[in-house]
C-alpha cells in the first residue's frame, strides 16, 4: 500500500502545472547562468568550486518550488473538500506523514535539478571560452546535489511543511519562507555575502555565527573557501569538514526534529476536537411580515462606502494575521541587524560612522525591495484569490458593487503592506538616531524613501493583479509575476541583451543621495521612468477592473465580452490619456537617452573597441610626446553642470626617433586641438581620434606647443561626478587627451578576441632588466591654473594661490606651483567651511561642508603629526600649504593626493564615527595615509613599471602604520595588520591573473595595500625602524638630483640590502621576490607560579611556511627566520601601553614545532606569536591563545 501511495504522491504532485513550469524556469537559469560564465578570471566554469557557488546561491530559489509544491501536498484536501473522506479511510498517520512529505521534498529536488542538468547543458552549447571548460567530472555534480542540493530542500521542506501542516494555510506556508530568508539575510550581513550591497567585512567570530546559522550554508561554503587561491578553485573540491560539516549536521538535525515533533502533535483526524455545548434558545413569538424587495442604492456614496468598507476589512485581515506579525518582526530583526552591524563598528577597520540619513536609508533599502516584492507577489495572489478560495464570491460577485471598487480595495492593500514596513523602518532608523545623539533627521529624506520605494510597489501591485486578472490559475499568476519581474526588472535582462531602460519592467535608478550635493543625477531619470511606468501600470488597472473576475464563468474572452459591451466615451478617455502619458514619457526618455547623448549598448562599446584597434593600432608604436609645462584655465558652472577648459601644454619629444605624426584619443570632447606647426589630417569623430601630420619632423628633446579646448554640458540622463551643484570635482587626469593609441581600449578578453579574429594580446614577461632599463618619458612639469566658479563657492586646486578676485558674479582664483609637480591636478568647487592651521610654515587648510564639523580637528591634530613623523625622517616638505577639501560621498575612493592638496570623501573621513576612543580612529588613519602621499609619490616619484605602486601605497600604508603606533600604540598596529591580512588573502583569491612578487606590483590592491603593509612592517621589525627610514630619505635624497620617475623597487631593494645583516638577505628576497604564506599556531601553553613571585611560561609554537609556484600551486618549504614573540596582560588589539605588554622580542624559528620558555615578572593572560601581524598567516585567529 506504502508504494502505491508513494507512486500516487508523485503522480499527482509531477502533474502539476507548477512542476512544468517551474521545472523550464530552472533549466532556463541553469542554461543561462552557464552560458553566462558565473566565475571570474580564469577559473574553469565547471570546476567543482564553480558548480558548487552557483548552485548553492541558487537554491535561495529552491524555497518558492517547495512552498508551491506544499500548497499542493497539504492543502488540496481542504480546497477540494477530500479532508472528510481521506480522514475516514483506514490510512496509519505516519504512512499519511511520509508520502505527503516525501511528495513535496522529492518532487522539490527534482525540479530543482533541472537547474543543475541546464547549467550542464551551457558547458556544451557554442558560445563559451572553451579554453575555460575543463574535462567532465560526474563527482562534481554529485558533491552539489548530496551536500547542497538535497539537504538546502530537505530543510527548507521540513520547515514549510511542518508550519503547512499546523497552520493549514497559504500566507503562514509563505511567512515561514520569509522566516528562512531572514535567516539568510542576517548570515550574510556578518559574511560580507555578494549577494547584499551593504555586507561589511567578516570578523572571525562573525564567519563562525554566519557559517553555523545560515541554513543554506552559503555562509559555511564562503567561509571554507574566502581565501582559496584561483589554482585551488579550478582544483579542489569542497571539503565535507569543518563548519561546513557542522552547518550541514546541525540543520539536518534541526529539521529532523522539526519533522518529529510535527508528526507527535499532528492529528489528522481531528478527533479530539472539543465541541462547545450550546445552551437552549429560547424562541419568541415573531411578527410575521410580507417580503418586499430591497432596491439597492447605486449612487457614488454607495460605492464609496462599500470601497471603505471592503479595505478596512482586508487590511484588519492581514493586519491581525499571524503571518504578517511574523513577516513585520522578520522586517524589524533585518532592519536592525543591517543598521547596527555597519554603523557600530561594522567597517572595514571595526570603525563605526555617525548614523545619518541617506546612511540609513541605504542600508535598509535593498532588503527592503526584496521582502516588498515577496510581499507583493504572494499576498497579490491571496487577497486576489481569497474569496474564491473560501466560496465567498458567489455572494461578492452578485453585489451591487462595481468592478473598480473590488480592484482598488485589493490594490491599496497590496501597496500597503510594504509601505507598513517602510514605516516601520523609518521609525527604527529615528530610533538609531536618537540612540546615538545624532537628532539631523532630515524628515524629508525618508519622504522621499517613500516616494522611491512606493512608486516601484505600485508597479508590481498592478502588475500582480493584472496577471491574476488575465489567468485562471493562482500558482500560474504568481509564478509568471516572479519571472517578469525578475527577466525584466533586475541585471538578469542584461544578460538577454535587454539593456535599454524602456525595456526594463519597473526597474527604476537609485537616485544617490549625499550630505553635500542631496540627491544626485539619475534622479531625473528617475522621475521620467517613474511617469513612463506609472502610465504602464495605470494602464493595467484599467484592463484588471475591467476585466475582474465576477461570476462563475471567468474564462477570458467571454470578460473580453463584457468589456466591449461596457466600453464608453468614459473609457476612451481615460484610455486615451493614459496612452498619451505613456507615449509621451517614452519619448522623453528615448530623447535623453538616445537624441541627446549618443546610446551605446554593451555590444556596442565592444564593436567600438574592435574597431579603434583595427584601425588605429599601427599608432600604437609612434614616438610619445610627453609634458613640461602645463597652464590651464577652467571654468565650473556647477548650477548649470557645465565646464570649460582652455590648455596650453609644451611637450617633448624625449624619444630618440624623429616625430612626423602625432595621433591623439580624446577622452572627453575635443572644441578644439592644435599642435605648433601640425596640420590635422584625419579625425574620426565617433571615436574621439585625432591625427596630425607635422610640417617639419620634431627632433628628439625639441618641443611643440599644444592647445585645445572642452566646452562639457551634461546631457541626457549622463552622469558626471565631477561637476555637480556643491561638490564639484574634476581630475586632469579625467579630461585631459592622450597623446598616443589607448591600449586600455582593446578588448581584453581573450575568447571575445579570438571570436572576432583579433590578434592575442601581447602578453609581457616583466623581468628585473625591464624593470631598470624600460625608457621613462614621464616627469614633472611647471604647472598653473586659472580657475572661476560660481559666486556662492570656492574654488581649490594645485599650487600656490597667487590672485583671486570676483567679476559678474563669478569668483577667479590662480594658482601656481612654485616647483615643478607630478601633473596629477585636482579641481574643486563646493559651499565649504575653512579652518586655517600653520605648523612649522607650513599653511594646514581645511575645506569641508559646513555641517561636517565631527572630525575636524581630528583631521588637523593627524595633518600635524604626519607632517612631523615624514619631515623628520624623510626630508623637507615641498610645499608651504596643505590642502584638505572634501568631496561628496559618491567617489568610490578613500581619498586622493594631488600636489599639495588632498581630496577626502565625506562618508568615509567626515562622517566617521570616532568619539569613542577604544575605537580604530580611521580619521587618522586616513589622513595620514594621504599626507603621506606628499612623500610617496610626489616625491619620490617611481618608474611606472612593474613595483612603482610598491613605493606609493606600499610606503604610505608603511607610514600610516608608523605613526598610528606611535599616536594609539600597538592596538593601531594590529588592526591594520588584520585588516592587511585580510585584503590580502581575499583579494589574491577574486584575482583573475596568476599572483605576481611583490617587488613587480603592477596596481593589485591586495599586494600594494595589504601585503605591502605586512612585508614593510615585518622588514622594520627584523632591521629596525630607523634603518627602514634611512633607507628611504636615502632614495628621496637621490630623487631630487636625479631624474624623477626614475626609482624602481629593485633600486628599494638594493638599498635595504645596504642595512641588512647578510644573513637576512635571503628573507628580504623570500618576502619580496616570493610568494610566501605562513600557518603560525599557539598550539599548547602552561603558565608556572614560582616562589620568587615570577611567572615561567611554556609555549609550543607550531610555524609553517608555503611557497606559492609559478602554476599556482603551493609547496610547504622550511622555515628558518625570526619571528615576534610575545607575552600580554591583555589581548593584543586592546594594548594602550608598554605596560600591557609583558614580553615582546623575536624568537628564531628553525623547525616546525618549537617550545619557548620565558621567565616573567606578571602573570600573563595571552600569550602569542606574531601578534601583530608581521607575516601572512591564512588563519592569524589561533595566533593568540
Amino acid at each position: 500500500m506504502f508504494r502505491h501511495l508513494i507512486l500516487f504522491e508523485a503522480y499527482y504532485q509531477l502533474r502539476q502545472r507548477a512542476f512544468l513550469w517551474l521545472s523550464i524556469l530552472f533549466l532556463g537559469f541553469g542554461i543561462l547562468m552557464g552560458k553566462q560564465g558565473a566565475t571570474r578570471g580564469e577559473l574553469f566554469y565547471n570546476s567543482a568550486y564553480a558548480i558548487a557557488h552557483i548552485t548553492s546561491l541558487f537554491t535561495l530559489g529552491s524555497v518558492f518550488i517547495i512552498m508551491f509544491f506544499t500548497v499542493s501536498g497539504i492543502l488540496r484536501d481542504k480546497q477540494f473538500n477530500m479532508a472528510p473522506l481521506v480522514y475516514s479511510t483506514p490510512l496509519k498517520k505516519l504512512r499519511f506523514f511520509v508520502v505527503r512529505f516525501l511528495g513535496v521534498y522529492l518532487s522539490s529536488v527534482l525540479t530543482f535539478s533541472m537547474f543543475l542538468i541546464g547549467f550542464l547543458i551551457s558547458t556544451f552549447l557554442p558560445g563559451i571560452d572553451p579554453g575555460r571548460i575543463s574535462s567532465f567530472d560526474f563527482s562534481h555534480y554529485a558533491w552539489a546535489i548530496c551536500c547542497i542540493i538535497m539537504p538546502n530542500i530537505f530543510i527548507g521542506s521540513a520547515i514549510i511543511f511542518s508550519v503547512g501542516l499546523f497552520a493549514k494555510n497559504n500566507i503562514a506556508i509563505y511567512v515561514s519562507a520569509v522566516g528562512i530568508y531572514t535567516l539568510y539575510f542576517i548570515s550574510s550581513i556578518y559574511l560580507n555575502s555578494p549577494l547584499m550591497a551593504q555586507a561589511v567585512p567578516a570578523s572571525p567570530e562573525g564567519m563562525a555565527i554566519a557559517a553555523i546559522s545560515d541554513p543554506f550554508a552559503i555562509s559555511a561554503f564562503f567561509e571554507q573557501t574566502q581565501y582559496w587561491t584561483p589554482f585551488q578553485k579550478n582544483t579542489e573540491m569542497i571539503a565535507f569538514s569543518g563548519y561546513f560539516m557542522w552547518n550541514r549536521m546541525l540543520w539536518f538535525t534541526v529539521a529532523f526534529l522539526l519533522l518529529l515533533i510535527t508528526f507527535r502533535r499532528f492529528s489528522y483526524r481531528n478527533i479530539s476536537k472539543t465541541i462547545k455545548r450550546r445552551g437552549v434558545i429560547a424562541v419568541e413569538s415573531m411578527e410575521m411580515k410580507a417580503y418586499q424587495p430591497v432596491i439597492p442604492e447605486l449612487t457614488k456614496r454607495s460605492q464609496r462606502q462599500a470601497f471603505f468598507s471592503l479595505l478596512k476589512a482586508d487590511l484588519i485581515g492581514v493586519f491581525k494575521s499571524l503571518p504578517f506579525v511574523a513577516i513585520s518582526i522578520c522586517w524589524i530583526i533585518i532592519v536592525i541587524s543591517e543598521i547596527y552591524s555597519r554603523v557600530h563598528q561594522g567597517g572595514q577597520y571595526n570603525d563605526s560612522l555617525y548614523p545619518t540619513t541617506n546612511l540609513l536609508i541605504g542600508l535598509i533599502s535593498q532588503p527592503l525591495a526584496i521582502l516588498s516584492t515577496i510581499l507583493i507577489i504572494f499576498y497579490g495572489g491571496e487577497l486576489y484569490w481569497r474569496d474564491r478560495s473560501h466560496g465567498l464570491h458567489v455572494i461578492v460577485d452578485v453585489t451591487p458593487v462595481e468592478n473598480r471598487t473590488l480592484y482598488f480595495s485589493k490594490v491599496i492593500t497590496l501597496v500597503t503592506l510594504p509601505l507598513v514596513l517602510m514605516v516601520t523602518g523609518i521609525l527604527i532608523c529615528l530610533g538609531f538616531q536618537m540612540s546615538l545623539g545624532y537628532y539631523n533627521f532630515e524628515l524629508k529624506q525618508y519622504l522621499m524613501m517613500l516616494y522611491h520605494q512606493g512608486i516601484p510597489v505600485f508597479i508590481y501591485s498592478s502588475i500582480t493583479l493584472f496577471m491574476h486578472t488575465m489567468f485562471n490559475n493562482k500558482y500560474i499568476g504568481m509564478t509568471l509575476t516572479g519571472v517578469l519581474i525578475i527577466v525584466l526588472g533586475t541585471q538578469v535582462a542584461g544578460f538577454l541583451g535587454i539593456e535599454h531602460p524602456l525595456f526594463h519592467f519597473g526597474a527604476l535608478p537609485t537616485p544617490g543621495y549625499t550630505n553635500m550635493n542631496g540627491y544626485g543625477d539619475q534622479t531625473k531619470m528617475f522621475n521620467h521612468l517613474a511617469l513612463y511606468w506609472l502610465a504602464i501600470a495605470f494602464l493595467l488597472v484599467f484592463f484588471s477592473y475591467k476585466l475582474w473576475k465576477r461570476g462563475e464563468v471567468t474564462r477570458l474572452h467571454y470578460r473580453w465580452r463584457i468589456l466591449r459591451s461596457g466600453w464608453n466615451q468614459k473609457s476612451n478617455l481615460i484610455l486615451i490619456c493614459l496612452s498619451v502619458i505613456f507615449l509621451y514619457s517614452g519619448a522623453v526618455i528615448y530623447h535623453n537617452t538616445n537624441i541627446e547623448v549618443s546610446y551605446h549598448s554593451t555590444a556596442d562599446y565592444i564593436n567600438k573597441r574592435e574597431v579603434y584597434e583595427r584601425l588605429y593600432k599601427q599608432y600604437d608604436t609612434l614616438p610619445q610626446l610627453f609634458p613640461l609645462s602645463i597652464k590651464t584655465k577652467v571654468d565650473l558652472y556647477p548650477h548649470k553642470r557645465q565646464f570649460k577648459v582652455q590648455a596650453e601644454y609644451i611637450l617633448q619629444n624625449k624619444g630618440t626617433e624623429r616625430l612626423t605624426e602625432i595621433f591623439v584619443t580624446e577622452k572627453e570632447p575635443l572644441k578644439f586641438l592644435s599642435f605648433e606647426n601640425a596640420a590635422l589630417i584625419e579625425q574620426d569623430p565617433e571615436l574621439g581620434v585625432y591625427l596630425f601630420q607635422l610640417a617639419e619632423p620634431l627632433a628628439p628633446k625639441d618641443s611643440i606647443q599644444m592647445r585645445y579646448e572642452i566646452n562639457y554640458k551634461q546631457k541626457g540622463y549622463e552622469i558626471n561626478p565631477g561637476i555637480i551643484e556643491n561638490g564639484s570635482y574634476i581630475m586632469h587626469k579625467d579630461f585631459s587627451p592622450v597623446l598616443g593609441y589607448r591600449n586600455r581600449l582593446e578588448i581584453q578578453n581573450s575568447y571575445e578576441r579570438t571570436k572576432r579574429d583579433l590578434p592575442p594580446l601581447e602578453s609581457s614577461v616583466v623581468s628585473d632588466e625591464h624593470i631598470i632599463n624600460e625608457a621613462m618619458g614621464f616627469g614633472k612639469v611647471t604647472y598653473e591654473t586659472l580657475i572661476s566658479t560660481s559666486i556662492d563657492q570656492i574654488a581649490i586646486g594645485s599650487g600656490d594661490l597667487t590672485e583671486k578676485w570676483t567679476e559678474e558674479d563669478r569668483k577667479y582664483y590662480r594658482y601656481k606651483a612654485k616647483d615643478k609637480v607630478v601633473p596629477t591636478a585636482g579641481y574643486f568647487s563646493a559651499c565649504y567651511d575653512t579652518l586655517v592651521d600653520h605648523y612649522k610654515g607650513i599653511r594646514i587648510e581645511q575645506y569641508f561642508h559646513p555641517q561636517h564639523q565631527f572630525n575636524i580637528k581630528e583631521i588637523q591634530r593627524s595633518a600635524r603629526y604626519a607632517l612631523e613623523y615624514c619631515i623628520s625622517n624623510f626630508g623637507n616638505y615641498d610645499f608651504n600649504h596643505l590642502r584638505i577639501a572634501e568631496v561628496p560621498g559618491h567617489w568610490p575612493m578613500g581619498g586622493y593626493a594631488h600636489p599639495g592638496t588632498i581630496s577626502m570623501v565625506e562618508n568615509r573621513l567626515y562622517l566617521s564615527d570616532v568619539r569613542e576612543e577604544q575605537e580604530f580612529n580611521l580619521v587618522a588613519k586616513r589622513t595620514i595615509h594621504e599626507v603621506s602621499h606628499q612623500w610617496w609619490g610626489h616625491g619620490l616619484t617611481p618608474k611606472i613599471v612593474a613595483g612603482g605602486a610598491l613605493l606609493i601605497e606600499g610606503l604610505a600604508k608603511y607610514t600610516e602604520a608608523m605613526v598610528m603606533e606611535k599616536m594609539y600604540g600597538k592596538r593601531a598596529l594590529w588592526d591594520l595588520s588584520e585588516n592587511a591580512n585580510r585584503l590580502y588573502f581575499s583579494g589574491r583569491s577574486y584575482h583573475e591573473q596568476l599572483e605576481s612578487p611583490l617587488y613587480k606590483v603592477e596596481g593589485e590592491r591586495f599586494l600594494s595595500y595589504g601585503k605591502a603593509h605586512t612585508v614593510l612592517y615585518a622588514l622594520s621589525e627584523l632591521i629596525g625602524e630607523s634603518k627602514v627610514n634611512k633607507v628611504l630619505k636615502r632614495l628621496l635624497e637621490e630623487q631630487r638630483t636625479a631624474p624623477p620617475f626614475s626609482v624602481t623597487s629593485i633600486a628599494f631593494i638594493n638599498e635595504l640590502y645596504k642595512e641588512t645583516p647578510g644573513k637576512y638577505h635571503a628573507l628580504i628576497d623570500d618576502w619580496f621576490k616570493k610568494i610566501i604564506t605562513y600557518d603560525l599556531k599557539v598550539e599548547d601553553v602552561e603558565i608556572k607560579s614560582l616562589e620568587n613571585g615570577k611567572y615561567q611560561v611554556s609555549m609550543c609554537i607550531v610555524a609553517k611556511r608555503y611557497q606559492t609556484l609559478e602554476d599556482g600551486s603551493e609547496k610547504k618549504i622550511t622555515i628558518n627566520e625570526p619571528v615576534p614573540v610575545g607575552v600580554f596582560t591583555k589581548h593584543p588589539s586592546e594594548i594602550q601601553s608598554d605596560e600591557d605588554i609583558i614580553y615582546l622580542d623575536n624568537q628564531n624559528l628553525v623547525k616546525e614545532k618549537t617550545v619557548l620558555h620565558f621567565i616573567v615578572d606578571k602573570k600573563p593572560q595571552y600569550v602569542a606569536v606574531d601578534p601583530f601581524g608581521t607575516r601572512l598567516d591564512i588563519n592569524p585567529v589561533d595566533n593568540i591563545k
